[in-house]
């Protein structure tokens, strides 16, 4: 998910993030995986928001070499 700075605030985020999570809950899956970059500190905070938890490198890796912050949640 990215926005646009000027999109920044108008609940686009809000509302794609609710939609994803909702049809990840629809189709059965129960853990929701994202990975950012440390640079993205807002992103981060808004994750946290919706309950993501960051999770060790170790466990979160899956290849994106310019990911560094992999975060998970219960669906």
């Amino acid at each position: 998910m990215y926005a646009l700075p000027e999109a920044r605030g108008l609940g686009a985020g809000k509302a794609l993030m609710e939609s994803c999570l909702a049809g990840a809950r629809e189709a059965g899956f129960k853990t929701m995986y994202l990975e950012t970059v440390t640079a993205m500190t807002a992103a981060a905070k808004f994750y946290a928001q919706y309950g993501f938890t960051h999770l060790d490198r170790q466990l979160g890796h899956t290849g994106h070499t310019r990911c560094d912050v992999f975060m998970m949640r219960p669906l």
